[in-house]
């Protein structure tokens, strides 16, 4: 489908929009990382992980919430797989009390569950419950205190989520207004949801190494091996140490894959067009980028219910 225009000239207020407002140089620190380590004091947690079904509420998660001064946001922690991790459920069940853990995994910003508008640095109260209105997740974790879980990011039995064709044109036609001062950037936006799709994708540039060991690359996406469901190569995300970075690091352009995938806002694109644009405020395209979670077998079905 046809891209919007990456810019677009602002002129009415955009109505019923969520703000999110980031410090600007912890947006310039993560915008080319695919996964943090923070500390966390986990306040509540699921008792048992959700079913796997139609997606995405059930997906076979375990959701976690709490607080970190590294963060300073309302915040969500997401263990994908959770029921092939027996020993993260039983530590996490047992730090739901407010303990602090140190927690890797790949941050994620996205307007799903915002509920209002939120501002980086203001203090954030003890969420009521496992999922509190927030913007920032930890979504997949790879490393839940002492307890890897890096091969957590496998496709999910019995998931069956959005085709790339249904959630790909949300993608693309979700707008956002971009701000700026000299300490912190603005990002206004709809919710969205559209968590867990499948695809095909394939590499328009070779995977290169961030800082965390993770890979970023662009590339098409596919409906197959030769339908496109996107005009213009995106990036995509691979958080380090897990089974799809393994995969993807030794590969050469134009190598496909059926992969299942995340979006998160794309804070390299973000902080670009505030670059090169000004301070705004811009209306845009929402920049995403896509955190692929699990790379399916050559049959695209392996990403389906299995």
């Amino acid at each position: 489908m046809k891209r919007l225009a990456l810019l677009l000239a602002l002129s009415l207020p955009v109505t019923a929009q969520t703000q999110l407002v980031l410090n600007k140089a912890w947006a310039a620190k993560v915008q080319n990382l695919v996964s943090i380590e923070i500390h966390m004091e986990v306040d509540h947690s699921l008792k048992s992980p959700h079913k796997a079904g139609k997606c995405c509420s059930l997906d076979g998660d375990i959701h976690f919430s709490g607080r970190s001064d590294d963060i300073r946001l309302p915040m969500v922690g997401e263990i994908m797989n959770a029921a092939t991790e027996p020993d993260a459920l039983k530590d996490l069940k047992a730090d739901a009390n407010g303990t602090t853990v140190p927690l890797t995994g790949v941050w994620r910003l996205w307007f799903e569950h915002a509920g209002g508008d939120q501002v980086q640095g203001d203090d954030v109260p003890v969420p009521d419950d496992t999922n509190p209105p927030h913007v920032f997740e930890i979504h997949p974790v790879i490393q839940f205190a002492s307890d890897p879980v890096a091969s957590s990011f496998s496709p999910v039995a019995k998931l069956l989520p959005y085709a790339g064709s249904e959630a790909f044109p949300k993608y693309e036609n979700q707008t956002a207004i971009l701000q700026s001062d000299a300490q912190s950037i603005t990002i206004s936006s709809k919710d969205i949801g559209y968590n867990y799709t499948h695809f095909v994708m394939q590499l328009a540039g070779k995977p290169t190494k961030s800082q965390d060991g993770g890979y970023l690359a662009i590339a098409k996406i596919m409906e197959n091996d030769e339908d496109p469901i996107v005009d213009t190569p995106i990036r995509v995300v691979f958080a380090p140490g897990t089974p799809p970075a393994q995969t993807i690091a030794s590969q050469k352009v134009g190598a496909q894959f059926h992969v299942m995938g995340i979006p998160r806002i794309n804070l390299n694109q973000v902080l670009t067009i505030l670059n090169t644009q000004g301070p705004g405020p811009i209306q845009v395209q929402l920049p995403y980028e896509i955190i692929v979670v699990a790379i399916c077998s050559d049959d695209l079905d392996t990403c389906l219910a299995n």
